[in-house]
């Protein structure tokens, strides 16, 4: 853990005086400040974690991390939950929230791709990893759309897809299943990645998601095939923050680190792209 990077991130910032919560320095006195509320999109869950954990142990600011597909959770923040910081999948549901006047400024922070993972043999070219998505025995699942971005790009690949072999989206987009990232999806078991427990259950073969959520799954389930996508039809995934127009002085500090060069770090570590 590197407790010391972000020590010193947040006394280069003058930390301590500027949250003037006292005592935290001082064991003896130690206390936490005002509860930070961070929603943010579930697939961030380890590097925000870890971000969180660094940034707690030195600040003595305790923080709230509320995991989910980011629609859902723009709709309980519109609905008027509390939250500091908004951290979304894709840039429309901070940008309607900023619409309604909730946020400032929308900035990008992190970058993903989407990949095609499962139990396939590996594709020799773009011809082959198109055809595996269109086998028929092999049932391919997806994120839900509009709950949670993760399905939205998917289904922008499929559109895509067209490119590669005209007419065949309208064929994947009706093949597939919605079967995680719903607002009415089952809940996994803790500690188990939501696609890893369709595996696990046998409810699918292969799955259109992000690269990230694919090495959690390999990790946890094993024997896990990842395919990039063929450039004619990948489509970029950016991670975008908004800081709501509650946000206190505390919130706008942990902020300021996962934009640092150390909270990009701990991003890197786990799979994601800086913008």
């Amino acid at each position: 853990m590197m407790v010391s990077a972000a020590c010193a991130y947040l006394f280069s910032t003058n930390m301590p005086e500027m949250l003037n919560c006292g005592g935290i320095m001082n064991n003896r006195n130690k206390h936490f400040c005002k509860n930070i509320k961070i929603f943010a999109a579930g697939s961030l869950k380890s590097p925000l974690r870890q971000i969180v954990d660094e940034y707690s142990q030195v600040s003595n600011v305790s923080v709230d991390l509320e995991l989910g597909p980011s629609g859902i959770l723009k709709n309980r923040i519109m609905a008027g939950e509390r939250a500091d910081l908004f951290l979304s999948a894709n840039h429309a549901h901070a940008r309607e929230l900023m619409v309604h006047g909730r946020t400032g400024e929308v900035i990008a922070f992190a970058t993903n791709e989407l990949c095609l993972f499962g139990r396939f043999a590996p594709c020799g070219d773009d011809e082959q990893l198109l055809a595996v998505m269109l086998d028929e025995t092999l049932r391919l699942a997806t994120s839900t759309p509009g709950d949670d971005p993760g399905g939205d790009y998917a289904f922008e690949v499929f559109k895509r897809a067209d490119f590669l072999k005209p007419g065949v989206s309208a064929i994947l987009a009706a093949k597939s299943k919605q079967l995680v990232g719903g607002k009415d999806s089952t809940a996994p078991p803790p500690g188990i990645h939501a696609v890893a427990q369709l595996f696990f259950n046998d409810e699918t073969d292969i799955f259109l998601g992000y690269y990230t959520s694919a090495l959690i799954v390999r990790e946890q389930v094993g024997n896990i095939h990842i395919e990039k996508l063929p450039k004619q039809i990948a489509c970029k995934t950016e991670y975008t923050m908004a800081r709501l127009s509650s946000t206190s002085l505390e919130a706008e500090k942990i902020a300021s680190f996962i934009l640092s060069s150390r909270g990009g770090e701990i991003l890197q570590q786990h799979g994601f792209g800086l913008p």
